[in-house]
């Protein structure tokens, strides 16, 4: 994990790095189903978005891209880290094309997926999925999009629309999945897009970071 600088919302999936001497628990049935989707990192958690925990509380969102890259946000939503990831001589490296290089070395995972990483220099942080479903997405949220104030209605049965000044921008089918929210824009035939998330906060704020690092969103969530 990139040191938090480094490490992903919870918005939850990212960052990442091994070792271990004694066999590991038996994944959860989430990361197995994840891991059939893509790399792992060098203790075997799949690709994804993970909260990474330093040991001054500072906390930041990595997003692990199947790909090979990876994003690093922080709890406002900045991208603070991009690059590449790949595990070597049995550890998880970060390659970066912003913010910090350096390669980790993984603790074997908890039950519940959780697990510590350790930098070369010696600075250790504490990684855990982002688990999102569609209870946790399903609603109303409000952003500005292109200078736009949008509405997404995100409905339980996986479809959406997001609509801007009465009129429909685009709508189509959507999925939490391996700590990240993924968008197939049907109407348009638009590639399918995918974001992490900050923590959301008591009045319904978080932000959300497109896992190639260009956009971020400052969303609220409407109260139902």
């Amino acid at each position: 994990m990139k040191k938090l600088t480094l490490v992903l919302l919870t918005a939850t999936a990212l960052a990442g790095c091994k070792q271990q001497a004694t066999p590991a628990p038996a994944p959860s049935e989430a990361a197995t189903t994840a891991a059939a989707a893509g790399p792992s990192s060098a203790n075997g958690s799949p690709a994804g978005a993970y909260a990474v925990t330093a040991k001054d509380g500072t906390l930041t969102t990595t997003a692990l891209n199947a790909d090979g890259t990876y994003t690093d946000s922080d709890a406002s939503g900045k991208v603070v880290g991009l690059g590449t990831w790949a595990v070597k001589d049995g550890k998880t490296c970060f390659m970066a094309t912003k913010g910090d290089s350096g390669c980790y070395t993984e603790a074997a995972p908890g039950a519940d997926g959780s697990f510590t990483a350790t930098s070369e220099k010696g600075d250790t942080v504490t990684v855990k999925p982002i688990v999102l479903t569609a209870a946790d997405m399903a609603g109303t949220y409000d952003f500005m999009m292109d200078g736009k104030a949008t509405t997404s209605v995100m409905k339980g049965d996986g479809s959406y629309e997001d609509s801007a000044g009465g009129k429909v921008t685009e709508s189509g089918t959507w999925t939490a999945n391996n700590g990240k929210v993924c968008f197939q824009d049907t109407a348009h035939k638009n590639p399918e897009q995918c974001w992490t998330t900050t923590k959301m906060d008591a009045n319904g704020k978080f932000a959300a970071t497109s896992t190639d690092g260009k956009t971020v969103l400052q969303i609220t969530k409407q109260k139902t």
